[in-house]
């Protein structure tokens, strides 16, 4: 059903979560699995770690923090064969300008995972800005992810 998926991470632990999920749902269909990380230039003057780095530095960064996490979770899984068909995506920029309008519109993935955030106004209230986004521009099916999951 889902020959391939897109998970959504943002850096923070609460987010590889999501990547857990996306294993799970990927066993069950026999999928590849796409973790998909963005920097989000708007906020690097908020990350400490990130001001002083260059792009380079910074994408370099994300991605070897992407590679520690799918190494922790195979590690500790009894199925870590699923791990072998992870291929990761790191890219910095606008969330909403890259997630559904460049990187699924070039994986064309049957299901997006992404998760849920804390309580903003209105609509927001449940999820987050990004995910929103995706809920409205995905061209598949979109999994959101509650954060206490």
């Amino acid at each position: 059903m889902y020959e391939k998926i897109m998970v959504c991470v943002d850096g923070t632990e609460m987010s590889y979560k999501l990547f857990e999920q996306a294993i799970v749902v990927a066993g069950r269909y026999d999928s590849d699995v796409y973790l998909v990380r963005i920097i989000d230039m708007r906020a690097i003057p908020y990350m400490k770690s990130y001001v002083a780095m260059t792009f380079e530095q910074m994408t370099d960064d994300a991605y070897k923090k992407c590679e520690e996490v799918v190494a922790a979770y195979k590690a500790q899984s009894d199925t870590p064969e699923r791990y072998d068909r992870v291929k990761i995506i790191v890219e910095a920029g606008s969330p909403r300008k890259l997630i559904t309008p460049k990187i699924a519109k070039e994986i064309k993935p049957g299901l997006i995972i992404c998760g849920a955030r804390s309580p903003k106004k209105g609509a927001e209230r449940f999820v987050g800005n990004v995910t929103m986004h995706i809920l409205n521009t995905a061209k598949c099916d979109v999994l959101v992810v509650h954060p206490d999951m």
